[in-house]
């Protein structure tokens, strides 16, 4: 961070782009932007080209961090990053400029004092990101250091996480289940991660959880099916928990979990990228498969009746209020 920090903090802009898959690059890149005082503003490149444009002169982005080794392989899959509209910063030049002696005062630095980063004056938003889009354009979701904290908080409370765990990160950060999952949580808690940047490769995904011996796993339900179809049981023994979110995790893999390893417990949960993210989430000493389990300590809820908004009955439907330390203020612009 020490090293590469001149190199962000020159940009004239209050906002700065990352577009990185799960990796350390992808976690050094959101503290850089972080510790120069601006707002990260993470990407989702799946959405189009056209969605990328709007989504980011929406909120002032003009400079987005990225690698050429995920660029390269978004223009062989068609996408014309030239129409977005930005300019690129790559990693790989960024990291070429800089000096021997800027390598050796960043380390002394490192080692001797964190006072710059202490002292840095640190913007309100931890990172901006977008919805998906389905409903119409995607919309600029703001969070704030509080309110991943606070959601921070209120997981590693619920799945009992410790720094003798071992996470697999594999959800993409402009996604906030995977920024905050797999960079913020374990940041905050020590828990140590590795990363693999491709969630689609389930066989790497096994191989991977079987060098490491990954405890946990942050995943979609179309993810870990993957891992399941493709790893062997030998491979995913070091399994302890899994938390699955962002999709109903459908029975197939429950059973199919169970005959893989019998030891781990998986968790289901649900949230919105506006709560930063979770919302509820099964408790490994109970979990009740088929249900999105409780709402988390710190939230309170409540269910209403859609057609004349008045509370449900215990066991009926309603529609999910909620309030909490952990949901947004509300969308940029």
């Amino acid at each position: 961070v020490y090293a590469l920090l001149p190199e962000i903090e020159q940009l004239p802009d209050k906002r700065v782009g990352i577009m990185m898959p799960a990796s350390v690059s992808a976690v050094i890149s959101w503290l850089l932007v972080m510790f120069s005082g601006k707002e990260p503003v993470m990407v989702n490149w799946t959405g189009g080209t056209g969605n990328m444009h709007y989504s980011l002169q929406a909120v002032g982005v003009r400079q987005v961090i990225t690698a050429k080794a995920l660029t390269g392989k978004l223009e062989q899959q068609g996408v014309a990053l030239d129409k977005v509209g930005v300019t690129w910063l790559y990693l790989e030049e960024i990291a070429a400029r800089i000096t021997a002696a800027r390598k050796v005062i960043a380390l002394m630095k490192s080692r001797l004092s964190w006072r710059v980063l202490q002292q840095a004056k640190i913007a309100e938003n931890a990172a901006v990101l977008f919805t998906s889009g389905s409903e119409a354009r995607p919309k600029a979701v703001p969070l704030t250091h509080a309110n991943f904290l606070a959601n921070a908080r209120d997981v590693a409370q619920v799945l009992s996480l410790s720094s003798n765990d071992r996470l697999l990160g594999m959800l993409p950060v402009f996604h906030s289940f995977g920024l905050a999952g797999a960079v913020i949580l374990p940041l905050c808690t020590g828990l140590r991660t590795v990363y693999w940047a491709n969630p689609t490769e389930g066989l790497q995904l096994a191989r991977m959880i079987r060098a490491y011996q990954a405890t946990t796993l942050m995943i979609t339900p179309t993810f870990l099916n993957g891992i399941l179809r493709t790893g062997k049981p030998d491979q995913l023994h070091s399994l302890r928990l899994i938390f699955s979110g962002a999709e109903k995790c459908p029975d197939h893999i429950f059973s199919a979990l169970k005959g893989h390893c019998p030891q781990t417990v998986l968790c289901e949960g649900y949230g919105v990228t506006e709560c930063s993210p979770v919302l509820t989430v099964n408790a490994p000493d109970s979990p009740q498969p088929g249900t999105i389990g409780k709402i988390l300590p710190s939230m309170e809820y409540v269910l209403l009746d859609p057609d004349n908004n008045e509370p449900v009955p215990s066991g009926k439907n309603g529609r999910l209020l909620v309030r909490g330390p952990n949901i947004f203020s509300g969308y940029l612009g």
